[in-house]
């Protein structure tokens, strides 16, 4: 990941996936920082902006790190990231994420006890069947 900054203040720079300065005497204010975050590999990119407050004293405050509360909606497991980009502050659905099933095909020395009709040589056939939700049974034989 590469962070580039646009706007705000001279004194700001990119620092790893943070921003870092140091303000001249008398700089108080108000300062409105856009900043890109660029994926290195498939050079994806999202950008935001966050106002940047210089105070003449005070107490220095930092926004919490990033956490990003993740539910597998097949396993009910909830797992939090933390320093992600923010192009990944989303849960995973069908249009970010992608899931695996495994699967092998048949071949003619397997056997099917009590199966009647067994699946033809060649077919392909789950490794770990699908569970239904609604009863919490596998699916198929």
């Amino acid at each position: 990941m590469a962070l580039t900054v646009e706007g705000g203040p001279p004194w700001i720079v990119a620092n790893g996936l943070g921003v870092a300065g140091t303000p001249a005497s008398g700089t108080a204010g108000n300062f409105t920082v856009r900043y890109a975050v660029r994926d290195l590999y498939d050079l994806s990119s999202v950008t935001n902006e966050f106002i940047l407050q210089v105070v003449a004293s005070g107490t220095p405050s930092v926004p919490p790190a990033l956490a990003i509360v993740s539910t597998n909606r097949y396993t009910g497991s909830v797992v939090t990231f933390t320093n992600r980009p923010p192009f990944l502050a989303k849960s995973p659905n069908g249009s970010n994420s992608f899931t695996m099933r495994y699967y092998y095909k048949t071949e003619a020395s397997f056997a099917w006890p009590g199966i009647v009709n067994p699946p033809a040589v060649g077919a392909i056939v789950p490794y770990l069947r699908p569970i239904d939700p609604a009863t919490g049974a596998y699916v198929g034989d």
